[in-house]
């Protein structure tokens, strides 16, 4: 049996990595006439814990996320894929991406960049994709090349 993925979610941060899973996840929506849904989640922890954020702060890392999903929007549309949604969520990444995200908007496939971050912070703040991988109910895609 041959299963066909028909609603994939990209998360999207900024980084190199994300955009390799960006080009594999337009790829695949291709490839199954699936719908993307393209998610940027803005990090609560990391809002809690600076002095420096302030609101308008805040709102300027809220429309540069807008910016840059509707840029991956509109790459992904130009490539021919037919349905793209975007999220853009305040709360804690890893939750957002393996749980809530998935079960709202019927996700049956993930696709993660895989984590650029060296063995102490993974100690100290944990990887997404590792978490994602461990605990999303889908399957799971985590992109380590072109």
């Amino acid at each position: 049996m041959l299963l066909e993925y028909r609603n994939v979610l990209v998360a999207i941060d900024g980084s190199p990595q994300a955009e390799k899973a960006f080009h594999k996840a337009v790829a695949i929506a291709l490839r199954n006439h699936s719908r993307l849904v393209i998610a940027h989640i803005l990090d609560q922890s990391l809002m809690q814990h600076t002095t420096l954020l302030t609101q308008n702060v805040y709102e300027q890392l809220e429309t540069e996320a807008k910016t840059m999903l509707n840029d991956y929007a509109e790459h992904a549309r130009q490539q021919g894929v037919a349905e793209v949604d975007l999220v853009l969520q305040t709360g804690n990444p890893k939750l957002l991406l393996s749980e809530d995200i998935p079960q709202r908007e019927n996700i049956n496939l993930i696709v993660l960049g895989a984590t650029g971050l060296n063995a102490l912070e993974r100690m100290l703040v944990g990887s997404s994709s590792e978490y994602i991988v461990q605990n999303a109910q889908t399957d799971v895609l985590v992109v380590r090349t072109e």
